[in-house]
């Protein structure tokens, strides 16, 4: 069978050594024959692996930076500064009354954190845990917080600090005012366009 498959007669006892390679979207089989030369045929098949593009393609240099020093300064915001922004109850109890009537408290058991959250999708609230960038580091598509809020400075900011869902599933940190206006620190550019969705690259 391998022989016919490299397109030579010899059978599997002239071939010293057969690797199989499997790229987004080729199969390539090489065999050494006796006589050291590389038999290899290419063959196309429909894959359907989608290779994530990762934070360094998608956005500049100083967006990656910014992303990375936020996170970078957690350690020191763990341990100084969040402990000025709890109150009696936290995370299970909601910080205040809701400011509009779509806004609901949302308790990560797991890494001890609550947060205000809008979904404008029709998506269940769930945490997304493929990492799916939007059009911002700090924009990912996910309903449900993937991360806690780390640049709250005193108790009256859980008051209006919430993880903002889009109707495509995609959710940030934004701020909600005692009127209920809702305001974006990543508004989606209009000529945005999904690198997720593989038919607009």
């Amino acid at each position: 069978m391998d022989g016919d498959i490299l397109g030579n007669g010899n059978s599997n006892r002239n071939i010293h050594h057969t690797s199989i390679y499997r790229t987004e979207f080729l199969l390539i089989k090489e065999s050494m024959n006796e006589v050291g030369l590389l038999a290899a045929k290419i063959y196309l098949f429909p894959s359907k692996v989608k290779r994530t593009l990762s934070i360094h393609e998608l956005f500049s240099s100083d967006e990656v930076e910014d992303y990375y020093n936020y996170f970078k300064q957690s350690d020191n915001w763990q341990q100084e500064v969040k402990p000025m922004t709890l109150y009696d109850g936290y995370p299970c109890v909601m910080a205040c009354m809701a400011y509009r009537s779509d806004m609901v408290w949302y308790v990560n058991e797991k890494n001890g954190y609550g947060t205000w959250l809008i979904n404008m999708s029709r998506m269940p609230v769930e945490e997304n845990t493929e990492l799916i960038w939007g059009w911002s580091p700090f924009v990912r598509k996910s309903v449900a917080p993937v991360y806690e809020p780390l640049n709250l400075n005193q108790k009256a900011m859980r008051h209006h600090v919430t993880w903002i869902v889009d109707e495509e599933g995609f959710g940030q940190y934004g701020l909600v005012t005692k009127k209920g206006e809702l305001w974006l620190p990543h508004p989606r550019p209009d000529n945005w366009r999904d690198h997720n969705n593989i038919g607009n690259l």
